[in-house]
């Protein structure tokens, strides 16, 4: 259970939260899938949410996306689901934006690209 600053938005904000991503390009077929991030601290768990039933299923585990002593300020999925954008503070309160590739199943591929 999620019980604190539990938010359903297009953009996560708060230590355990919520984002849900429709995304039509995700994979080789032109269905469009329902994603959903749940964010723990540095953490997200991705899950793809059945059609028909409106259950989630994981499509995988805890994924370490920024340093643990870091805070998670903002998660947007890009809108074909290639990617995810993570805008983080560093324990020097220094901002960072960091893009994630992401698989078919929307789950983000760690470490993130380097420029």
């Amino acid at each position: 259970m999620l019980a604190r600053g539990l938010m359903i938005v297009s953009v996560a904000i708060a230590a355990s939260s919520l984002v849900g991503c429709q995304c039509s390009s995700m994979s080789s077929s032109s269905a469009s899938r329902e994603i959903l991030y749940i964010l723990d601290g540095a953490m997200v768990t991705t899950y793809e949410i059945n059609p028909e039933t409106l259950e989630p299923s994981p499509a995988s585990g805890p994924v370490d996306l920024i340093p643990a002593s870091s805070f998670l300020l903002q998660l947007v999925p890009s809108p074909d689901g290639h990617f995810l954008y993570v805008l983080w503070n560093d324990s020097q309160q220094q901002e960072h934006l960091s893009t994630f590739a992401t698989d078919t199943t929307g789950v983000p591929q760690t470490p993130p690209p380097r420029c």
